[in-house]
């Protein structure tokens, strides 16, 4: 800024051309009073005298007032109201009003207008030497220094040296600056102003210890130099003699009454705290400085400091916002590629990986990157090509020497990661990966517990993956929704569906677009009763609006037996073979056998077999052709055993319902959701079907086998208290003369059912009905007596064809492996702004984890700022 002693509006006098003589002979009266106004101009009672003025009416003396008025408006600071009067068309611009409004636009720092009307005041008096000392100075402020140079060399004036010597300065030529500052100790008087502007300069060339010393020196004679003391901090802080340098500028902070030069000092120390990664500090110290500023560089470093305290608290989004204005404002540009880093860092931190690279990119075009950012840079680009399932280039980038310099275990974990989803389609070579990461000495933390629970669930080891995903869940302090899923399907596998179902959704609560994993809650609600919700999983899947959700959904809705619900949302997907099969099967299943056969014939082929099982369905024959396309192999084979069975071919439908049997078992191993409750109850049924063939094809042998098929159905059922079953293995026994056997089985009758056991012994006519499952389609289905029983009647169980749960193990495989490419790695970046202290971070006031072992040079350097 200029000298005050330039801006003063004490320098500045009323205009002598003005005619005061002839005023006075016709207007005393005016002429008293315009004398009393300059009276209190002078005693600098300004409001008084422009008080004064303005009672004036006087249209001889009206160049004077308004004159005047000027004066006292730009004593006292409004320096608009000044400049309108200056240039009022009622005084007259000659060179002393040409100079008062040049001050005024000095005062309020608009350089260039001031220097417009200073060289109209030159071009009318060439021969105003303070014009053109002035002008100098205002060429300085606008770095015009060869031009200042041109009009201050003229001057003889000891202050003109010193100017001199600040243009020299700042053109980074010492001897000439020197050479001036000699002249001016020679000529003048000022001994001290000359060593202090001596130890500026020498400060400007970084001789620091000889600024320092001179410093010193006349910080000593007067300690009260606030301005001696802060280039006196700032030799201090150029040698990082921090302490020292802090303790001095907060003595000026806190007692200079010049509030320019406390808000520096404040800034410096803003500076120091962040060269000590103290950003609390100096985001605290920034919070304190007094007024507007208007330096462009004290501007920048304001926001930038807020902006790296919002970085070091997490909270980056209002970080970003800081970072993107100073980015586009550009008010400091030699500040702009530490705003890049800072803000790709951010983006870095929230994993928005497209930012990071355009944020690095850009920081890199003006100077090299920094070690630290130049990691985080390479492994955005890496995530980035995951995401864009270009894992071969993921893979070349992370294979790279250049990570081996970094103990940052993010790298190796993403490398592995990658070889993964290259690997995707074979689960056996994903497994061999165990081996790599035995090979890496990595942190027994949350994140290796997570991907060590990932393999064994592939590797089908539940119950070590579920210990290993419960540590990595209690060592982690923050949520991953790969863990949550994780333990769902380890839940899921336990038969644990309510447990699932609230892993789940920890899960969808930390991303609501994993539409998968609502196929996976809806049927943990629908085995745990909770119709409701199932439903509402279901239907927010088919509002996805993709074809493939909405055949799920549909599906899904068939297998939580919403038949009629089914039907009506069918309606409005497109009629393709996978849908009109589903149509027919919910067609089937509501025993509307004709409207499920004109379905299917809808289809170009393969019906046959399925039409043919159906009619037989719709007659009670049960005959069948062979598997379809909608009745399977299962079923297919189970109506083959019943039709054996109604036609007394017991062995033949003993050996189909043991292939049943074991297609069930076969079935159940691919499935995620294998064992539940329904198929549970249909592996009861054919394990019925078995028993009671045994039971009528009356060999010994076969009794036993009954008996002991009995008792397994007693096991598996849970809940024993089944009083048919219990005179199915009284029979069995009776039949095999078991009399302990049959004596504990009767007594267990008796507990059940007294009234049974009666009927049972008193051989009164029973129809034997288990039902472990609701079964409507056998209502109407025909009773035959049990060989031996005459009072006794039992028939086969036998239910129209329910679709399994969509869900395999190699979909929860295939899950897995896409929310470990959605969530990623543990995002650890490289810190390029911190130090380390004993091989940790110093982050804020705490250490953090250490995440490198390579010392990134630092992208930040404050020295010299500010």
């Amino acid at each position: 800024m200029l000298n005050k002693s330039i801006t003063s509006p004490k320098s500045t006098q009323p205009n002598d051309n003005i005619n005061l003589n002839d005023s006075s002979k016709h207007h005393f009266g005016s002429k008293a009073l315009i004398i009393t106004a300059k009276n209190e101009i002078s005693k600098k009672n300004y409001d008084t005298a422009l008080s004064i003025l303005k009672g004036i009416n006087n249209e001889a003396s009206l160049q004077e007032v308004i004159f005047l008025q000027a004066v006292c408006y730009m004593h006292m600071k409004d320096y608009q109201q000044a400049l309108k009067l200056f240039k009022s068309y009622n005084i007259p611009q000659n060179p002393s009003t040409l100079m008062s409004i040049c001050k005024c636009y000095c005062a309020l720092q608009d350089y260039e207008k001031a220097l417009e009307y200073l060289n109209s005041c030159i071009k009318i008096n060439s021969h105003y030497i303070q014009a053109y000392f002035l002008r100098g100075k205002l060429l300085i402020e606008l770095r015009r220094y060869d031009e200042a140079i041109n009009d201050l060399v003229k001057q003889k004036h000891p202050s003109a040296f010193l100017l001199l010597a600040k243009c020299w300065k700042n053109k980074r030529h010492y001897d000439n600056a020197v050479k001036y500052l000699e002249k001016y100790k020679t000529t003048a008087n000022y001994h001290e102003k000359y060593l202090f502007e001596l130890g500026k300069v020498q400060y400007c060339f970084k001789k620091t210890v000889e600024a320092l010393q001179v410093f010193e020196i006349l910080y000593r004679k007067d300690r009260g130099n606030y301005e001696v003391g802060y280039y006196k901090s700032k030799c201090l802080m150029w040698e990082k003699i921090y302490e020292e340098a802090e303790l001095l500028l907060e003595k000026i902070a806190q007692s200079c009454e010049n509030e320019e030069l406390a808000n520096r000092a404040l800034f410096r120390i803003a500076l120091i705290k962040m060269e000590k990664f103290d950003f609390f500090a100096s985001f605290f110290a920034i919070r304190r400085v007094k007024g507007v500023v208007k330096s462009g560089k004290k501007q920048f470093y304001q926001k930038f400091i807020e902006a790296a305290y919002y970085v070091v608290q997490n909270n980056f989004s209002t970080a970003i916002e800081y970072l993107t204005t100073l980015i586009n404002d550009n008010i400091y540009p030699q500040g702009l590629s530490k705003c890049l880093i800072f803000r790709g860092f951010s983006y870095f931190s929230i994993k928005d990986f497209d930012k990071t690279i355009f944020d690095y990119q850009q920081a890199e075009s003006i100077s090299p990157l920094d070690p630290a950012s130049l990691f985080n840079y390479k492994i955005s680009l890496a995530i980035t090509n995951i995401f864009n399932k270009d894992y071969p280039s993921a893979y070349k980038i992370l294979g790279s020497e250049f990570f081996k310099r970094f103990s940052n275990p993010m790298w190796p974990m993403l490398k592995i990661h990658t070889k993964i989803f290259m690997m995707s389609k074979n689960i056996t070579h994903i497994l061999d990966l165990q081996n790599d990461i035995r090979g890496l000495k990595l942190e027994k933390n949350c994140e290796f517990y997570l991907l060590g629970a990932f393999f064994l669930y592939l590797k089908t080891d539940i119950e070590l993956a579920f210990k290993k995903i419960n540590k990595s869940l209690k060592m982690s302090d923050k949520s991953s929704f790969l863990s949550y899923t994780i333990r769902a399907f380890c839940f899921i596998n336990f038969k644990m569906y309510s447990e699932a179902a609230e892993d789940l959704t920890s899960a969808l609560c930390l991303n609501e677009d994993l539409k998968t994993l609502r196929a996976y809650r809806s049927l943990c609600y629908y085995y745990c009763d909770n119709e409701k919700d199932a439903m509402d999983d279901i239907f927010c899947i088919f509002d996805v609006g993709d074809y493939n959700a909405m055949l799920l959904s549909v599906y899904m809705l068939v297998v939580c037996q919403k038949y009629e619900k089914a039907l009506e949302i069918v309606e409005h997907v497109e009629k393709t073979d996978e849908i009109l099969l589903l149509k027919a099967h919910c067609y089937l299943l509501l025993e509307n056998y004709d409207e499920s056969i004109s379905t299917l014939c809808q289809r170009c082929n393969n019906t046959d077999h399925d039409i043919f099982m159906i009619q037989s369905l719709k007659s009670h024959t049960f005959l069948s052709q062979g598997p379809g396309i909608l009745i399977n192999h299962i079923f297919s084979h189970w109506y083959e055993a019943v039709s054996n069975f109604l036609n007394l071919q017991y062995d033949t439908a003993i050996n189909i319902f043991e292939i049943v049997l074991e297609n069930i078992n076969d079935t159940q191993d691919e499935l995620i959701f294998a064992d539940n409750s329904v198929f549970e109850s249909i592996r009861l049924e054919i394990l019925y079907n078995l028993a009671i063939c045994y039971i009528f094809s009356s060999t010994q042998s076969n009794l036993t086998k009954a008996s002991e098929l009995i008792e397994v159905i007693l096991e598996l059922s849970q809940s024993n208290q089944h009083p048919f079953i219990y005179i199915l293995l009284a029979i069995t026994e009776k039949g095999l003369k078991n009399t302990n056997k049959l004596q504990k089985t009767l007594e267990k009758l008796i507990e059940i059912s007294s009234e049974m056991y009666t009927n049972f012994i008193s051989h009164r006519e029973m129809r034997l009905n288990p039902v472990f499952y609701e079964n409507k389609f056998m209502e109407n289905m025909e009773y035959f007596c049990i060989p031996g029983f005459e009072n006794l009647f039992v028939r086969p169980i036998v239910r129209l064809p329910m679709l399994p749960p969509p869900l395999e193990i190699s979909d929860s495989y295939e899950a897995l492996i896409n929310l470990l490419r959605i969530e990623g790695p543990i995002i650890r970046p490289e810190v390029p702004w911190l130090a380390k202290v004993n091989d940790k971070y110093m982050f804020t006031d705490e250490m953090i984890d250490d995440i490198s072992s390579f010392k990134s040079e630092s992208a930040v350097n404050l020295k010299n700022e500010a």
